[in-house]
């Protein structure tokens, strides 16, 4: 397996944990792996490469709609918090006559 497929299964681990964070500090990484296995790849290897970016590719887009949406739903519940809090502060404050 080469290096760019191990890193592969390692970001699909990572993605399917949703540990955003150490997928993101892997990116650095990948993009020097891509780059040196683009250069060193034979016309043979080459489906086997368009495989296996395909397959990181369709990682990374399930990634980005799933932290999106992980992020909507952390901003709505921030946004109910805010709006208690406010609400909670106005009972405080009339509360106070």
């Amino acid at each position: 397996m080469s290096q760019l497929e191990k890193l592969a299964e390692q970001i699909e681990q990572l993605a399917s944990q949703s540990k955003w964070d150490e997928l993101i500090a892997l990116e650095p990484a990948l993009r020097d792996v891509v780059q040196e296995t683009v250069a060193q790849t034979s016309e043979d290897d080459k489906p086997r490469l368009i495989a296996t970016l395909t397959r990181l590719r369709s990682i990374y887009a399930n990634a980005v709609q799933h932290a999106g949406s992980n992020r909507s739903e952390s901003a709505q519940e921030l946004t109910s918090v805010r709006r208690s809090l406010k609400a909670a502060q106005s009972y405080l404050n009339t509360s106070k006559f």
